[in-house]
C-alpha cells in the first residue's frame, strides 16, 4: 500500500503479462483499469488533467466491456486448455454463447456509440 497526497492508500499492482488472445489482453487491461481507477484518477488530478479522469459513466462502460470480454476470455481458455480437439458440439455451443453475449451487450448498452471515445481515454 502507498499513501497518496490526499491521505488515502493505494494497492500496489504490477502489469499482467502473457495473454494469448486479443480479447484476453483487452479483458485483462480493462479489468486492471477498473482495479487501478483510484490511482489513475489521483495521478490525473495531481497533474491537473481533470478531463481524462474516469467518471461513473466511464467506469460503467468499462464494467460492461469487462463483462462482455469475460465470456470470450473464459471460452477461449476452456477451448485452448482442453486435452482433446474441439468437437462440433463444443464449437456450436461456444459460438451460440458468444453470439448471445454480444447481442445482450448491444441490447443492454444504450451508450454503445460512446465506447470508441472511452477506449481512447483508457
Amino acid at each position: 500500500m502507498k499513501l497518496t497526497k490526499t491521505g488515502g492508500s493505494l494497492k500496489s499492482l504490477s502489469p499482467l503479462l502473457d495473454v494469448h488472445t486479443h480479447w484476453g489482453s483487452t479483458f485483462t487491461m480493462v479489468e486492471h483499469a477498473i482495479q487501478c481507477k483510484s490511482a489513475y484518477n489521483t495521478v490525473l488530478l495531481d497533474v491537473g488533467h481533470y478531463e481524462f479522469t474516469l467518471d461513473t459513466m466511464a467506469l460503467d462502460h468499462l464494467q460492461a466491456l469487462k463483462n462482455l470480454l469475460q465470456t470470450f476470455n473464459f471460452l477461449t481458455k476452456t477451448i485452448c486448455t482442453s486435452k482433446s480437439y474441439a468437437t462440433i458440439n463444443l464449437t456450436i455451443i461456444t459460438y451460440n454463447t458468444l453470439m448471445e453475449t454480444v447481442v445482450q451487450f448491444v441490447h443492454n448498452e444504450s451508450n454503445i456509440q460512446d465506447l470508441p471515445d472511452l477506449c481512447h481515454r483508457v
